[in-house]
């Protein structure tokens, strides 16, 4: 299994927002490859909550194989403003062996 994980910093009473942003998502469930979506969220202290999203793949192969498909680099080619309420992005990645 790979998984890419994304820690998102937010506003306080903005991480539901967040959440549903990963969750209502319909292009990830049909590329060959994807597992699932599980999401967390930790307060941080009065500004701020964490939210993690961990998007998991059959193999590092499947998740590759997404980064480079025309509907994943469509996606990225609309420029979106970032919500005002995302403070910070990291993204890390693990496999399961």
């Amino acid at each position: 299994m790979f998984i890419q994980a994304r820690k998102l910093s937010v506003a306080r009473g903005f991480s539901e927002a967040a959440v549903n942003k990963f969750k209502t998502s319909t292009l990830l469930p049909q590329q060959p490859g994807f597992d699932s979506i599980e999401t967390y969220v930790r307060s941080v202290n009065k500004e701020s909550e964490e939210v993690l999203v961990l998007i998991k793949w059959g193999t590092k192969k499947d998740w590759q194989n997404w980064e480079k498909s025309d509907v994943h680099k469509a996606g990225h080619r609309i420029k979106k403003e970032r919500p005002e309420y995302i403070l910070g992005m990291e993204m890390s990645y693990y496999e399961s062996f």
